[in-house]
Formats: C-alpha cells, sequence, structure tokens
C-alpha cells in the first residue's frame, strides 16, 4: 500500500499506527502550552549549562589530549584564586558608591585616579566591541537574507536602525 511515486503511506493508513497523539497518557499533569514554572525554568538552565560543558569535554579531550586535562585543572586553580583576590579587595574598599563599589572604583583603589579612568576606558571599549560584534552579526544575517541589496547600503540601514539601541 505504499505509493510507489512518492514512498509514502496513504492517509488511511496513518489512522491505523500505533502510538497516535489521541492515545496519550494524560494521566500527568500538563502545564499551559508555552508555560513553565520557576523551578521547570532554573532545571532547563543548569542543565544546558552542565550539558554543554559535559558535551564539550571530549571533544576538547580528543583536540588536545590528555594534557588538555591538566591545563583545564591548572587554569581552574588559578580562576578561583583570581576570584577569591577580586572578592577581598572589593571587601576592603570602603564603602563607595551607595555601599556597591565598582571595578572602576577597585581600579582608583589600586592605581588611583589612573586606575579608575583605565578600568573605565577598558570597560567602555569591551562594550563597544560587544556592540560591533553584534552589528556584525546583524550584517551578516542581512546580506543572506537581502542577496539583492548592495552590500554598502545595507550595512549604512542595518546601522542606522540599530544606533538607537546602542
Amino acid at each position: 500500500m505504499v505509493d510507489i511515486a512518492t514512498g509514502s503511506l496513504p492517509y488511511s493508513s496513518y489512522a491505523k499506527l500505533p502510538g497516535r497523539i489521541e492515545e496519550a497518557d494524560d494521566s500527568l499533569p500538563q502545564e499551559e502550552d508555552g508555560k513553565s514554572s520557576l523551578t521547570q525554568s532554573v532545571f532547563n538552565v543548569i542543565n544546558t549549562y552542565v550539558g554543554l560543558g559535559l558535551l564539550s569535554k571530549p571533544y576538547a579531550v580528543k583536540l588536545g589530549g590528555w594534557v588538555s586535562l591538566a591545563v583545564l585543572l591548572v587554569l581552574t586553580c588559578l580562576f578561583n584564586f583570581t576570584g577569591k583576590l577580586v572578592v577581598r579587595s572589593f571587601e576592603r574598599i570602603p564603602g563607595g558608591r551607595q555601599g556597591a563599589p565598582s571595578y572602576a572604583e577597585l581600579g582608583k583603589a589600586t592605581l588611583g585616579s589612573f586606575g579608575y579612568y583605565l578600568v573605565s576606558l577598558i570597560t567602555s571599549l569591551e562594550f563597544f566591541g560587544g556592540a560591533c560584534m553584534c552589528l556584525i552579526i546583524v550584517w551578516q544575517c542581512a546580506e543572506q537574507l537581502l542577496p539583492h541589496v548592495d552590500s554598502a547600503e545595507l550595512r549604512l540601514g542595518v546601522l542606522l536602525l540599530c544606533l538607537p539601541s546602542v
């Protein structure tokens, strides 16, 4: 009963297949479509990050060998130490603005006004770089979606559209 031209079953055959949607078990509590509880959302986020980390390790070991695990261990210890140093440094800054010190104030406490302006400049450059990366991604997607539009005109148009949000 398979249609040789299309390789598919006729519609009447689908009704006879077991496991149709109508036969699903309704004993489990169902949420509204598109809605999830806070607990489910937190679980999904944690599951995603843990899963990505676990799935990427075997590939990294394949590419880098066993030495990559030693490098990972050393870097993990180093990042843990520097994180603790930053927390201790923030604890030693007196008050700051509104009782919550910023990285710029940490730079000021360390290197004076030069440190304050240096950290402020680096932070601003980091945000500027992030905005540039977003624009590049939008430009590339727009060029693929609108291949008939001139590239320079498209980039200018995307820049003008995105500029108010940056």
